[in-house]
C-alpha cells in the first residue's frame, strides 16, 4: 500500500469522482440499447467509459462538433452514433441513435443518490487530518451551485472550475491556480480522479501526485496510484 508523506493538500474532480454521474449516463445508454434489441460486445461499460473520458478531454474536438450541429438535440443524436459506433454498433446508427439519443436524457441533473456513500464522510475525514480539500473541475461556471445540490457545502475549503481561470486540465494552469489558493509546492498535492487523460496527466503535468479512482476497472492497467474506493484514501494520507 502506498503511504503519502509529507502532503498538505488534497484536490478532487468532481464529475465520475465524487459523484457517478458518467457512469449513471452510461448505464442509461447501455440500457436504451439492450432495450432497442441490440447486442452489446462484452466489457461495453468499460469500452463506452473509456471513449467519454477521451472524447470530452479533447476540447478542440468537442467544440468542433457541437459547431456543426445548430440544435443541441442534434449534437447529442450525433454523440450517441459515436457511442454506437464506439461499441461496433455503427451498421445500427441509422435506425436507432436518435432514439437512445433521445431516451438517455442529457439534462445534467446531479442526484445526490449518485453520490457513494464513502464520499462525504472520507472529505470530513481528511479535512479533521489537517489537509486542504479543494474540489478542483474542468467545468465552465463557477461550482457553488453544484456543491450545493449536492449538499457538500462544508466538505472542501475551496472550489475551482476550469472556466474561472481559463485552463482545462490536462493543462498544469489549473493545478497551478489551486496550489496557489493553498499556498502550497506541487510535490506536497494529491489530485484524485476517474479520468485518466485528464486527471493524472493533469496532475503530472503540474507535478502533484496523481490517484486514480477507478470504480468500474476502466483503467485497469494505469500506471499510477490506483483505488476502486474513495475511502482507501485514508489508509494512504495519515495526516499533516
Amino acid at each position: 500500500m502506498t503511504i503519502i508523506q509529507n502532503c498538505n493538500a488534497v484536490f478532487f474532480d468532481l464529475d465520475g469522482t465524487l459523484h457517478l454521474n458518467i457512469a449513471v449516463y452510461v448505464q442509461r445508454f447501455l440500457d436504451a440499447c439492450t432495450t432497442r434489441g441490440l447486442q452489446l460486445p462484452e466489457r461495453a461499460l468499460q469500452r463506452l467509459m473509456r471513449y467519454e473520458h477521451a472524447y470530452w478531454v479533447d476540447r478542440t474536438r468537442v467544440e468542433r462538433d457541437r459547431a456543426r450541429f445548430e440544435t443541441s438535440t442534434a449534437f447529442w443524436q450525433h454523440f450517441a452514433a459515436m457511442q454506437m459506433r464506439t461499441l461496433g454498433l455503427g451498421a445500427a446508427v441509422a435506425a436507432h441513435a436518435a432514439a437512445i439519443a433521445g431516451g438517455v436524457g442529457n439534462d445534467g441533473a446531479l442526484p445526490t443518490n449518485s453520490v457513494p456513500d464513502d464520499v462525504r464522510p472520507t472529505l470530513q475525514a481528511l479535512r479533521n487530518r489537517g489537509y486542504k480539500v479543494a474540489l478542483v473541475s474542468n467545468r465552465l461556471e463557477p461550482l457553488d451551485a453544484v456543491v450545493a445540490e449536492l449538499e457538500m457545502q462544508q466538505l472542501f475549503d475551496f472550489t475551482l472550475a476550469a472556466g474561472e481561470v481559463d485552463s482545462w486540465k490536462p493543462e498544469a494552469g489549473i493545478m497551478h491556480a489551486a496550489l496557489r489558493r493553498v499556498q502550497s509546492a506541487p510535490h506536497a498535492a494529491v489530485y484524485v480522479g476517474d479520468n485518466y487523460y485528464a486527471d493524472v496527466a493533469g496532475a503530472r503535468s503540474a507535478g502533484l501526485l496523481p490517484v486514480l479512482i477507478d470504480r468500474h476497472d476502466v483503467f485497469a492497467a494505469a500506471d499510477c496510484v490506483r483505488i476502486v474506493e474513495l475511502r482507501e484514501l485514508l489508509a494512504m494520507l495519515p495526516g499533516v
